[in-house]
């Protein structure tokens, strides 16, 4: 068992790749070594159904090496534990964690074999930790969904359709719900036909293991694509070079939170209202969450073939944006 362990909680419009290997898929001759969170851009402007999202590092700033080292944020939450928390939104940045692990990636599964059902919570059901609770895309479409070439996360520069990239270079990949889990999403293509239903992951988690001695870790913010700077625009969020984090004294847990999603959204979490179960009550607002459309900005597939979740009338309160699992790296 690792000595320290740095979790990062992911959260929005938050695509991990590759996700864990099922029947049939071809397996590696190696350990896994790595994994990515790719955050997708938004949409055309003219795209009026989708609030316009941003990847974020949400942390407490007890957590925070400085200053004078600290960057200043972008804006200061109260949560619900931990008190002040810092909010830094970027752009065009591919973060990488150092110092490195060492150890591959793994993915939690039951260990008893339990399946998934519409939803955790009984006996015979695999645990709301397993990361198969994560919205899968071969769960989702019929047909092979691989990245654009132009998203391939592995690749050194990336695409316009990718807002950023996180490196994950060894750890545990969990699911998460954070509050109690609500009713199952469903998907329909254009006929109305029901081709997947289940209720989805809010979260997901990786637990990285450090040796004791490992005072700090840091977040380096690296170019992610060329000619990202315009000399004639400045840009719409402040650069950030990188974050450095301590494990609080006496604990042997650093926690941060990392996702791309809307600003409101991000102050929300961790907070009352957050974890509201009712958060807007009445006739349903919308007939599907159009966020979760974000994530196909990334996938080589046509756009008929984008099947959104649908939202009924027990599903009026605002959820939030469900992360989306890719099986590999690379496509088409």
């Amino acid at each position: 068992m690792a000595d320290k362990t740095l979790t990062i909680i992911f959260s929005g419009i938050s695509t991990l790749t590759p996700g864990p290997p099922r029947n049939g898929d071809k397996r590696p001759d190696e350990e896994q070594k790595e994994a990515f969170v790719m955050m997708a851009a938004n949409a055309k402007k003219n795209e009026t159904t989708i609030p316009e999202h941003f990847p974020f590092v949400h942390v407490a700033r007890s957590l925070l090496v400085g200053p004078p080292d600290l960057p200043y944020p972008d804006e200061t939450v109260i949560v619900s534990e931990g008190g002040e928390h810092f909010i830094y939104f970027f752009q065009d940045a591919r973060v990488v964690i150092k110092p490195k692990t060492g150890k591959s990636i793994e993915y939690f599964i039951d260990p008893k074999g339990r399946p998934l059902a519409d939803r955790p919570g009984s006996e015979n059901v695999a645990p709301p930790s397993d990361i198969r609770w994560l919205a899968d895309i071969r769960d989702i479409l019929p047909k092979a969904a691989p990245l654009k070439k132009t998203a391939n996360p592995a690749a050194p520069y990336v695409g316009k359709e990718v807002a950023a990239v996180v490196n994950l270079e060894g750890g545990m990949l969990r699911a998460n719900f954070p509050s109690d889990t609500v009713h199952p999403k469903v998907f329909m293509n254009e006929a109305g036909k029901v081709v997947f239903q289940r209720v989805l992951a809010d979260e997901f988690i990786i637990d990285i293991p450090y040796p004791e001695e490992t005072e700090r870790v840091t977040l380096l913010f690296q170019k992610l694509r060329k000619g990202t700077a315009s000399k004639k625009k400045k840009p719409v969020l402040k650069e950030l070079k990188e974050l450095v984090l301590k494990w609080p004294d006496e604990e042997s847990k650093l926690v941060v939170r990392m996702g791309n999603d809307t600003k409101d959204e991000v102050r929300r979490l961790d907070t009352p209202e957050g974890l509201d179960p009712v958060r807007l009550i009445g006739p349903v607002l919308k007939p599907r969450d159009n966020d979760f459309g974000l994530h196909y900005n990334v996938l080589a597939i046509p756009d008929g073939e984008r099947l959104i979740p649908q939202t009924d009338i027990h599903q009026c309160r605002a959820e939030g944006c469900k992360p989306l699992m890719v099986p590999i790296v690379g496509g088409g």
